[in-house]
């Protein structure tokens, strides 16, 4: 990836050499349609009322210092972030950051991001340490 001179000076670009991205989801409405409708669904909620829209979950891989979206992949609501996560592995690159919160803290797809083309390191805040045990070989930390 090719970072601007003057968006890399930028504070949170990188870090000691190092891109600094984050990884993380969300879900939007879209038209309620019946194209839609075959490929997405409506979404409920504990009171047993339903949305008006149709939903789409949204994980994107972003630059944190230009907030540049790097990659993303849409997808139903019925399935959650984790399940797209391994989409976005593609996109990681030699010397990036990836920065992600405590529904990435899985063994597997910290394992699967550590395999891809250049060693990385993920952050998870708060989950980190309940998979650090089983993950700390793949990150070769002592």
């Amino acid at each position: 990836m090719q970072i601007g001179a003057t968006r890399a000076g930028r504070p949170g670009v990188f870090w000691r050499g190092r891109l600094v991205t984050a990884v993380d989801g969300t879900i939007l409405c879209c038209p309620d349609t019946a194209a839609n409708l075959t490929l997405f669904h409506k979404g409920g909620s504990s009171h047993g009322t339903i949305t008006g829209y149709p939903m789409i979950r949204v994980l994107a891989l972003v630059a944190c210092g230009t907030r540049t979206i790097i990659d993303a992949v849409f997808g139903t609501d019925r399935i959650g972030e984790l399940g797209y996560a391994d989409q976005l592995l593609a996109s990681t690159r030699a010397g990036m950051i990836v920065l992600a919160d405590r529904n990435f803290a899985a063994a597997g797809w910290i394992a699967a991001l550590s395999a891809t083309a250049a060693p990385r390191r993920a952050a998870a805040a708060a989950s980190v340490r309940r998979c650090w045990n089983r993950t700390r070989d793949i990150f070769g930390v002592t």
